[in-house]
């Protein structure tokens, strides 16, 4: 019998698609990069639209990152040229970003129904669509948000309240508001500092001081404060209240 080439076991090959996939989108980036620097052939803008869909998170960023290096660095065209891609880039971000919210709608579904069956991302991102915050919840949030580990006292400067106090019961109304969907705590022990609704996205860190001294941090849910983030309530690039 002639000889065959022999055929690549499945995994293998499918190993070689990856490493192939994966050599595609760095040449992609890699001639994106030296369009932009002058040193590579020219790229259709169309073209560079639609291979930014097909990357994942990873190479966006990578994409994000030399575009912005090449139009802080470069001048003239290159600068332009790089600068118009960031538009294209943030326009797929911000789709990737409606896609998820749309999809965390859909699992966590629009009633208490199997709500607690979800993942706190999910409830809070649905809890905070059907119900946007005021402007003063805005404010408390914000607060425990930009200033981590914090305790009540602190916070309270911050949205130039009385005393600590009001912190812990605004944010026990924020969730209490919301119970539909973030659900009731699981500790409603009878605290005296703090309401236990709270706790429903906010975690208490405990301090001891040399002296003996006990008192608590607040910090934000990481699922919580990822969904508060999404939907631009908290955060940096946050509008403002």
């Amino acid at each position: 019998m002639p000889d065959r080439p022999l055929a690549l076991p499945c995994r293998a090959a499918s190993d070689r698609a990856i490493e192939l996939n994966a050599m595609s989108r760095q040449l992609f980036i890699a001639r994106l990069e030296q369009r932009e620097s002058g040193m590579g052939k020219d790229m259709d803008l169309n073209e560079v639209r639609s291979r930014i869909i097909e990357l994942g998170a990873d190479d966006l960023e990578t994409l994000e990152v030399n575009a912005r290096r090449i139009a802080a660095s470069m001048t003239g065209t290159y600068k332009a040229n790089a600068g118009s891609r960031l538009p294209a880039i943030e326009k797929e971000r911000s789709s990737r970003a409606d896609a998820e919210v749309d999809r965390c709608r859909g699992a966590a579904g629009t009633t208490n129904d199997g709500i607690q069956n979800h993942d706190l991302f999910e409830r809070a991102l649905l809890a905070f669509e059907k119900i946007p915050p005021a402007n003063w919840e805005i404010a408390v949030l914000r607060a425990v948000a930009d200033h981590p580990d914090r305790d009540l006292n602190y916070l309270s400067g911050i949205v130039d309240a009385k005393d600590g106090g009001y912190i812990s019961l605004a944010l026990g109304k924020i969730c209490g508001s919301r119970e539909e969907y973030l659900g009731k705590p699981r500790q409603p022990q009878a605290w005296t500092d703090r309401d236990p609704r709270s706790t429903l996205l906010i975690d208490y860190r405990r301090h001891e001081e040399p002296d003996g001294t006990v008192w608590h941090g607040l910090v934000l849910k990481p699922e919580a404060e990822a969904a508060l983030r999404r939907l631009n309530i908290v955060g940096h690039d946050a509008s403002p209240a």
